[in-house]
């Protein structure tokens, strides 16, 4: 449509590609600062959590928990299809073949 993307990462793999180097709160913190210098909206999707939940981190990152009932994979592709069925261009960054055939 034209639109600013909306980029959901998969931040579990992301962290297993860097060998797990960096920590939940680092990569949340070098997305967010990342995201702010594009200017592009981020939501970094992650596993676990006591209960589902979403909160920003700066003006183009939100961090969302899985929760306890779902993976990270199941929270991307309900958010994937949330944004497609509200009319957004969205981009899942992965390189998780099982959900690239979910997504």
């Amino acid at each position: 449509s034209g639109s600013t993307p909306l980029l959901l990462v998969d931040g579990n793999n992301l962290r297993g590609a860097t060998v797990f180097a960096l920590s939940q709160e680092a990569l949340a913190s070098e997305l967010a600062r990342w995201a702010a210098a594009a200017e592009l909206p981020c939501v970094l999707v992650l596993d676990h959590g006591t209960e589902q939940r979403c909160w920003p981190l700066g003006d183009f990152l939100s961090v969302t928990l899985a929760g306890p009932a779902q993976s990270a994979d199941d929270a991307l592709v309900r958010d994937t299809n949330w944004a497609l069925r509200a009319g957004l261009d969205v981009a899942v960054f992965t390189s998780d073949r099982g959900l690239n055939s979910r997504v």
